[in-house]
């Protein structure tokens, strides 16, 4: 067999992105949300952890002696950072994540979320329009698809590439879509060089955006 044409290679890959964010949209709007409402013969709920830690929705991290889901924390707003999404932060352990988020589950029912070297997953405790990525048992990316989370800056999904820099100013990287005609406006953390939000825009708003680690915060295809 010959090798690949670079142009064949990257119409592969185009429509594996595609697809890729088709099935995770499609999931979430359609399948995701009302399924996570019932629970799974499958879903295990965690064991208490006397002294785990994890952070509340302001970032500040805090002491839990015993199992306490999202919906038991102060009701504050959700807000997206460079590490997360409200007390839910890249870097926790599938154990953690299932304290703070009852009922989490898989998009793959294959897929074990202890184990899985790439999957994502959904909780009815999370904001609508956010799914979780998971690498190996921890979380390493949070996706906001649709909805109305916004970042603590105040960006958000259908804001301008403008509003972007308004906001963000000399933080943010804007760089070329890989497969379309918009762009990647990435804003670093200023205490972790490793921790940064990503937006996708069409050229002139925002799409979609994801927070999390690297390298994971920017993989293009997602799962993929």
């Amino acid at each position: 067999m010959g090798c690949e044409s670079p142009r064949m290679t990257d119409k592969i890959r185009k429509s594996w992105y595609y697809q890729g964010m088709r099935k995770i949209i499609g999931w979430l709007l359609l399948a995701g949300i009302p399924a996570f409402a019932a629970c799974s013969s499958n879903d295990r709920e965690p064991a208490s952890d006397s002294g785990a830690v994890s952070p509340d929705s302001a970032g500040t991290v805090v002491s839990i002696d015993r199992a306490v889901p999202a919906s038991a924390l102060p009701k504050e707003p959700w807000m997206v950072s460079e590490s997360g999404v409200g007390p839910v932060r890249a870097g926790m352990t599938l154990q953690e994540a299932r304290i703070l988020l009852p009922g989490l589950r898989t998009a793959e029912s294959s897929d074990d979320l202890a184990t899985a070297p790439c999957t994502y997953a959904r909780s009815p405790s999370l904001p609508s329009g956010a799914v979780l990525m998971f690498e190996n048992g921890r979380i390493a990316r949070v996706d906001i698809l649709t909805g109305s989370l916004r970042t603590a800056e105040g960006a958000g999904i259908g804001d301008t590439e403008a509003r972007l820099q308004s906001l963000y100013q000399d933080r943010v990287v804007t760089t070329p879509h890989k497969y379309t005609d918009g762009h990647y406006m990435t804003v670093r953390s200023g205490s972790d060089s490793t921790l940064r939000i990503v937006f996708e825009t069409d050229g002139f708003k925002v799409l979609r955006f994801r927070s999390g680690k690297t390298p994971a915060v920017e993989y293009v295809e997602g799962c993929g």
